[in-house]
């Protein structure tokens, strides 16, 4: 029995910034950021998804707060980077 292309499952990495953040989020958020995140195991490139223009990765949207990402198709892994509000999460220190 061989695996269809769809049915391999990403592995998820949360970097060190993205996870202070859900750190710092209600029980709601979190969870549903949370939720989010890990349907991208199964679909790393869910409708709506954008691919970023200005930085490598793509981005996808719950409520007021977006999820970047990069995805590495070749070891099957997505690094989650960076999530915050819309008004914040793009801007550079």
């Amino acid at each position: 029995m061989t695996l269809k292309e769809d049915q391999i499952k990403y592995k998820i990495k949360i970097d060190k910034i993205a996870l202070k953040f859900l750190e710092n989020l209600d029980d709601f958020k979190y969870n549903n950021i949370i939720e989010e995140i890990f349907k991208l195991e199964h679909e790393p490139r869910p409708v709506g998804c954008v691919k970023l223009n200005t930085k490598s990765g793509y981005r996808i949207k719950w409520s007021k707060y977006r999820i970047l990402f990069t995805i590495d198709d070749l070891n099957k892994t997505i690094i989650i980077y960076k999530i915050g509000h819309r008004k914040d999460v793009y801007k550079t220190k």
